[in-house]
């Protein structure tokens, strides 16, 4: 996975946008594309309004940098097309307005709908969809008030949804108010800020200069780290040459009109007709497509000779429907009106779907677009008719002279049928040009089976009795692909019979691979097979999960619902963890099948979300619908789903092997520079991180300065009658962790005198701090392991009155996450505590290498005559049994 964009959070007046935010209900992180101000002049006078922050998916620089790579800031605020490029982008965005004046929703929303109905109206593409969408958006502002500070939270999916969320303050809430599936209104919110007429200059120019970096440092880079020029190489387009078709040249590559994508050659092939005897070749026609199409087909078709593809009709309709973009290139031989062509396609196309019940307004009113676009149109032998096929459903129609590809397009059409429907009359059942088809499955046949396993998790097909469970599937609301990683059957032994309930298919997110890696590669099916942690770290792990269950026996959803509910009750109970929220997801729970019969054939589908959401979904039959019945949060029964089945005691001993079997293979031909690594860095004193972590204490400037960033500015904790902690988001038992707590005194607070106080970790005492006026920073190291379940605690607590404890930065990290075991045989019942790193030649020194050179981020001290520099030693104290312990400590090197 790419690393997310290396670049500051920004302070707009009294908010704080971090570098970073995971939107509401996203399973994605976003990295802070720019902010500033909404403002007005008045009476010579800039009120300000609000602060606006926009954060972007990290895949948006490379798809923006195609295009707008080696544009200055300048250029780049100037041009109305990037900021459209952004709002329009298949990437998600997310964005953050503040008030710093109060405003009410009825205001806010009012303002935005009349804009935006206005706009609509005057271009014609207002619909009763828009009018729906619109009465959805005021009715969430309705009853809302923003006092300063308070937040409007939107979030922009690549597929047009937009969810609104609202927080008290600049936080970032796990939960949405709303979701409005429309996608004009979607893209309005963002354009509305930063398009041509767009409310917050500052906030595009801030996108400008930020993005201008990233961009520019980003040598044609699928990677979104700035300046990372190693690492940042897009995969080459498939390696297929052009090909000529009568006097038509087809190049292997072509960038269509208004697209930031190159698409290489499919294939391509004459349409023609026998008349009287004679083969009459009327046009030329090149099929171009989006390189990630081979990846996509490869999990189905990998393997098929190139008759085999040319005979399925659904290897074509998986071309046609793909979510992938297509640019077709139709070049006359014979010259041809543009009403003989668009009303032969017009023509089959209604037919069609008149025959399938599908036609709707909808469509005669593309019809008509397409009728219109063609009605002037005159092509003469060599003339060129393009259209690219985006995969959101849209169909651009350009217009050549020759065979060359025009920058700009002639006409867009938003509609998904149509879109399809020009491809499909190409190459679907009854397409017009089998050489074009015979051409694909020739090319593709080759890229397919060249096509390496690596470009995915996918590890085939599994079918279980009737039910075949396909290598991939997108969970309902989800924008992710998971892969399959195991299946088996839920059954029980009958008076000597084995009697087979359901089937059940387990898919998880493709970063499951390489976080599993970090500690079961090398590892057996036959080992992870009897491995309860393997099946728990599945289970817990920060990675999406989706769950099939269909029924191969007829079933309740009241006897499915109770006997899940009966047994998380029963062990939430037995182990003191169940409260309010697990009965008010358990209510919710039964409420959702209570209604609910399952005949054979038809599934309940479970979506388990890395912050704890459960997602129900149900099917008639295998299939996976788009939307979800309802959405659960709490993430116990979020877990207890899959825990159930593949767990200690989990339903599907088959399930398990099949997971242990196909993921044994997949961990152990996973590559160590997979392997991330997940450094938790808190720069004490700033704005933008500590929020996260406590509430605690005021921040302070370091009047004495050191080269470490993080050391300039500190966090003071004068109100000894708060717990004074930082909580970390670690909570695995038995785990080690590596933590580090580094400490600069630097005179802050002008008295010259740096106070003693204890350092302590959930509870029991690690160290005294004690700081210095004469030395440079201080760190703390220890290895920990946690005990239990909850939080990981570290606390500075307050020894002599009028002391007051302070600390400048915390880094921490799982142990796992290393690439191989560290302190291998230390003892759960100890912790480590490092005693001096020096650097005996010279100054403070941090290393910050690759992960081959510098796991650890170590941090070497220069020489002092304030620091004993004993020879190395190792002290053990007792080892603790439980949280009464004051010291469970080791003191070792």
């Amino acid at each position: 996975m790419a690393p997310t964009p290396s670049l500051a959070g920004l302070q707009v007046e009294t908010t704080a946008f971090p570098p970073s935010v995971k939107p509401p209900g996203s399973p994605n992180t976003l990295f802070l594309g720019g902010a500033g101000v909404r403002g007005l002049e008045i009476q010579g006078n800039f009120v300000k309004f609000t602060a606006i922050g926009v954060y972007l998916e990290e895949n948006a620089v490379p798809l923006l940098a195609v295009k707008w790579k080696g544009k200055t800031a300048e250029e780049l605020t100037e041009s109305v097309e990037f900021f459209r490029d952004i709002v329009t982008g298949p990437f998600e965005k997310f964005i953050q307005v503040t008030t710093i004046l109060p405003l009410t929703g009825q205001q806010y929303s009012d303002k935005v709908s009349e804009n935006c109905v206005a706009f609509w109206k005057s271009i014609g593409i207002y619909t009763d969809a828009e009018g729906k969408a619109i009465e959805k958006f005021l009715e969430v502002f309705k009853d809302q008030n923003f006092p300063p500070s308070a937040s409007i939270l939107f979030t922009q999916s690549p597929k047009g949804s937009l969810t609104i969320s609202f927080s008290r303050d600049a936080s970032v809430p796990e939960a949405a108010n709303t979701v409005i599936e429309n996608h004009l209104l979607s893209q309005a919110v963002l354009e509305s800020i930063v398009g041509k007429h767009g409310v917050s200059p500052a906030a595009k120019q801030s996108l400008a200069e930020r993005l201008s970096k990233l961009l520019n440092g980003c040598n044609e880079s699928n990677d979104a780290k700035a300046g990372n020029e190693k690492d940042c190489q897009i995969a080459p387009p498939p390696s297929l040459a052009g090909l000529q078709v009568e006097t038509t040249a087809f190049p292997p590559s072509v960038k269509p009109p208004g697209s930031s994508n190159t698409l290489f050659l499919g294939g391509a092939g004459v349409r023609g007709l026998e008349i009287q005897g004679n083969f009459v070749k009327f046009t030329a026609i090149g099929v171009y497509l989006e390189d990630n199409a081979v990846p996509q087909l490869a999990v189905k078709w990998k393997g098929k000779t190139a008759e085999e593809l040319m005979e399925s009709v659904e290897f074509f309709r998986d071309i046609v429907t793909g979510p992938f973009e297509k640019f077709i290139q139709v070049t006359t031989i014979l010259p041809l009106t543009g009403q003989q062509y668009s009303d032969k396609v017009s023509e089959n196309c209604v037919v069609f779907w008149k025959s399938v019940g599908i036609y709707t307004d909808a469509e005669g009113k593309a019809i008509e677009k397409f009728l219109e676009v063609f009605k002037d149109q005159n092509f003469p032998p060599g003339a060129s008719i393009l259209f690219t096929q985006s995969p959101k459903g849209s169909l651009t129609i350009s217009f050549s002279r020759d065979a060359s590809v025009p920058e700009a397009a002639n006409a867009v059409i938003e509609n998904k049928l149509l879109s399809e429907a020009v491809l499909e009359s190409i190459v679907g059942k009854h397409g017009v040009s089998p050489a074009a088809k015979q051409s694909l499955a020739a090319r593709l046949s080759e890229l397919l089976n060249g096509c390496k396993e690596s470009n995915g998790a996918e590890a085939g097909n599994e079918k279980v009795e009737t039910t075949a469970f396909p290598p991939s599937v997108k969970p309902p609301g989800s924008s992710n692909t998971l892969f399959l990683g195991g299946a088996g059957v839920r059954g029980l032994e009958i008076q000597g019979n084995f009697v087979k309930f359901t089937a059940i298919g387990v898919y998880l997110e493709e970063n499951a691979v390489p976080l599993l890696a970090v500690k079961w590669k090398g590892k057996t099916a036959e080992e992870l097979t009897e491995s309860v942690e393997f099946f728990r770290d599945i289970v817990t792990g920060p990675f999406e999960k989706f769950i099939q269950v269909t029924t191969i026996l007829p079933l309740t959803g009241q006897q499915y619902s109770d006997k899940v509910s009966e047994n998380c009750v029963a062990f939430w109970k037995s182990i003191g963890i169940y409260t309010d929220a697990e009965g008010k997801a358990i209510e919710k729970f039964l409420e959702v099948f209570k209604d609910q019969n399952f005949p054979p054939g038809a599934s309940i589908l479970f979506t388990q979300s890395p912050k704890g959401s459960l997602t129900i979904s149900f099917s008639r039959d295998a299939s996976v619908p788009e939307a979800a019945n309802t959405v659960i949060e709490n993430k116990l029964l979020s877990e207890a789903v899959l825990e159930s089945i593949v767990g200690k005691h989990g339903v599907s001993p088959a399930a398990k092997q099949s997971l242990a079997a196909r993921l044994s293979e997949l961990l152990n031909g996973c590559k160590e520079s997979n392997v991330t690594i997940r450094w938790l860095n808190i720069d004490c004193g700033s704005n933008a991180t500590h929020n996260d972590y406590t509430k605690a204490g005021i921040n302070k400037q370091v009047p004495q300065k050191q080269p470490l960033e993080a050391m300039n500015t500190l966090r003071s904790f004068p109100n000894q009658n708060q717990q004074n902690c930082y909580v970390l988001p670690y909570s695995a038992p038995t785990q080690r962790y590596l933590i580090r707590v580094g400490f600069y005194y630097g005179d802050y607070d002008g008295l010259s005198r740096p106070p003693p106080f204890d350092l302590r970790i959930n509870g029991q005492k690690w160290s005294t701090v004690k700081a210095s006026t004469a030395e440079g920073p201080l760190y703390h190291e220890a290895m920990y392991v946690n005990q239990g379940s909850g939080s990981l605690n570290v606390c500075v607590v307050q020894v002599e009155k009028g002391m007051v404890p302070f600390v400048s930065s915390i880094e921490a990290v799982p142990i796992y996450v290393l690439t191989g075991p560290l302190y291998p045989k230390m003892e759960t019942s100890y912790a480590y505590d490092l005693i001096s790193p020096v650097n005996l030649g010279g100054n403070e020194v941090r290393y910050a290498g690759p992960l081959s050179e510098e796991r650890y981020n170590r941090t070497k001290l220069r020489p002092s005559p304030y620091r004993s520099h004993s020879p190395p030693f190792n002290r053990k104290r007792p080892s603790y049994s439980g949280a009464s312990r004051l010291h469970p400590i080791t003191e070792t090197f």
